[in-house]
């Protein structure tokens, strides 16, 4: 059995239980279970995710997933307290997740400042998420933790 069955199964299990409704696979069960994970705005997109790169100091990752098929993804970023906004188009990674779709979208940040206070907002052709910070690192190396695949969907404690 796949983790997401189990887990889909787990939860369709509890809600009978409890005496809730079935939450059937797919869109609209993902909503549910992930509608405190939007990014708010007029945006509905879910999942928002900095990863850090190589170098931690001067670019970034960006992706999140939406629901449906984004027009003109992109995200829209400053430094903290200034007009000046640049814009980075995002690029489409769908996959297949247990035979449920996902429209996964990645935006690479590149040649920002060390030791800067940031934000940014992802954006398509009508609409906009709320801005969010995004923290550079000082020159140099850093130390962190790793938390591989924690296998949750409400990442919300890390």
């Amino acid at each position: 059995m796949k983790r997401r069955t189990f887990i889909a199964g787990g939860l369709g299990a509890l809600a009978l239980l409890a005496g809730g409704m079935f939450f059937a696979k797919g869109a609209w069960y993902r909503k549910a279970a992930n509608s405190v994970r939007n990014l708010t705005g007029d945006l509905d997109a879910q999942f928002l995710r900095q990863i850090i790169t190589q170098d931690a100091a001067h670019s970034r990752t960006l992706m999140w997933q939406a629901e449906a098929v984004l027009n003109s993804p992109a995200v829209e970023y400053r430094v903290r307290g200034q007009e000046d906004v640049q814009r980075v188009i995002a690029q489409e990674d769908f996959f297949t997740d247990d035979g449920v779709k996902n429209n996964q979208y990645v935006a690479k940040l590149q040649d920002l400042q060390a030791a800067t206070e940031y934000e940014y907002r992802v954006v398509t052709e009508t609409a906009a998420s709320d801005w969010h910070a995004l923290h550079t690192a000082k020159k140099g190396g850093f130390e962190c933790l790793i938390f591989p695949d924690s296998q949750s969907s409400d990442y919300s404690d890390w």
